[in-house]
């Protein structure tokens, strides 16, 4: 009939001559009263915590008909999440889904758990289960029961229960709740709040979450775990329609317990994977950045600083000092010196890249280009000048290397490439390398 995150769920039953015994879900986490005695007492978050998950249980259950009659700390368990299972439903009854309209009556329960109208034989419903979750919320916050008698007596403690006289709380509760406290250890159960009204209480935070559809007691055929389903038909030998009828009634069979067990486990296993996958993928992202880092610093540490250099374009020979002055002529021509030069175009800027110079391909020496340079100014060349005038510029304004004599302007001899190199400079190209404009 039921089936909740924190309630235990009836996998099968296994019967011999002298016991029938029913067959839950594994649940590692130990029973609640553990618990609180290695801590004296939990503290007011983690009470919450466990409070909340009863308090939606308690109300699947009131929702289905079923009241359990024993909710006490004994029956309740921590699964591998350390979330609540609610167990033992040895008490628990369904009249109303049963037909029977008359109040319950019968006294059973644990007594410093049961609400006073049960302790006194009196009809009672649905809301002694919400006084027995007022008694688990006082024995985390507490480590103790709110109401004790020594030497205990059944009608001493009721009476005691009646007049409310509830063990002193410890001063650093918050006001919020104690008044939830106040509310569900109510005496009178027309006073007392039911499943629902106890939802909306601010303590428990469940009105500002949104809590979803009501859990549903029965599987879709869309939640069934395709997987699952075709180990058991292929591996294990179970029938397609077995395995389906037993899961969609939540029938208690050994196939609903295979059916649940592997689904467990297949989930158990998956989420190990995904662990160890992302572990992974962090230690070698560390990994990664420390190898980068490593050789980050090995590079800095050899990287060395060379001398400062001389351009390759501003580069001159190792002869006289006035020929270093000559050649400084090359800078005025890339930067521009002659742009208004009438044999440049305006605007013309000579190109310092080496690439720029090695790819350019060779033009032939033709006699045209040879009558534009005739037509040149002579560059007065008399050892009365200690410094040789500038270079006349070419006529795009950017590849003059030095000054050109007459003859060399007439003369016919081969050209040698203009990027060839001569002791780490560049040689004055002949005048047959003026490429026009």
């Amino acid at each position: 009939m039921i089936r909740h995150p924190n309630i235990t769920q009836l996998l099968d039953i296994l019967e011999t001559e002298k016991q029938l015994l029913p067959g839950d879900g594994a649940v590692p986490g130990g029973n609640l009263m553990n618990r609180i005695y290695d801590k004296k007492r939990l503290d007011e978050r983690e009470t919450q915590k466990y409070i909340r998950q009863l308090v939606l249980a308690v109300e699947h259950l009131h929702r289905a008909g079923v009241v359990h009659r024993d909710l006490k700390i004994e029956n309740l368990l921590l699964d591998e999440q350390d979330n609540i299972k609610l167990i033992d439903f040895g008490l628990s009854n369904c009249a109303g889904i049963l037909g029977y309209s008359d109040p319950f009556s019968t006294q059973c329960g644990s007594p410093a758990y049961a609400a006073p109208e049960l302790l006194s034989r009196k009809k009672y419903g649905p809301k002694v289960d919400v006084w027995s979750i007022g008694v688990n919320m006082y024995a985390m916050l507490t480590g103790t029961l709110p109401f004790t008698v020594e030497p205990f007596s059944l009608r001493a403690l009721h009476q005691k229960m009646v007049d409310k006289e509830m063990n002193p709380l410890p001063p650093s509760l918050s006001t919020a709740a104690i008044c939830l406290l106040k509310k569900l250890l109510e005496p009178d159960p027309n006073k007392r709040p039911n499943i629902h009204q106890v939802m909306a209480d601010s303590w428990l935070q469940l009105a500002n979450k949104n809590t979803g559809a009501p859990y549903l007691n029965r599987i879709h055929i869309e939640e069934i775990n395709q997987t699952v389903l075709m180990h058991m038909t292929e591996k294990m030998n179970y029938k397609h329609s077995e395995v389906l009828s037993a899961v969609l009634t939540n029938r208690a069979c050994h196939t609903l317990a295979v059916y649940f067990l592997l689904n467990k486990k297949m989930k158990r296993l998956s989420k190990e994977y995904r662990e160890m996958q992302f572990q992974e993928k962090k230690k070698g992202e560390k990994q990664k950045s420390e190898y980068f880092q490593t050789q980050w610093r090995k590079h800095v540490d050899k990287l060395t600083i060379p001398p400062k250099q001389t351009p390759v374009y501003l580069a001159v020979s190792k002869g006289p000092s006035k020929e270093k002055k000559h050649r400084t002529g090359l800078l005025r021509a890339i930067t521009g010196g002659h742009r208004n030069s009438p044999l440049a175009p305006p605007g013309t800027v000579a190109s310092s890249s080496m690439e720029y110079l090695e790819i350019q391909p060779l033009f032939n020496n033709t006699p045209q280009q040879r009558r534009r340079l005739a037509t040149l100014p002579q560059v007065n060349t008399s050892p009365e000048h200690n410094i040789p005038a500038p270079p006349a510029p070419s006529p795009i304004g950017m590849h003059s290397f030095g000054s050109l004599s007459k003859a060399e302007q007439i003369e016919d001899t081969p050209c040698s490439p203009w990027y060839k190199l001569t002791n780490g400079t560049l040689s004055p190209p002949p005048p047959c390398l003026s490429l026009p404009a």
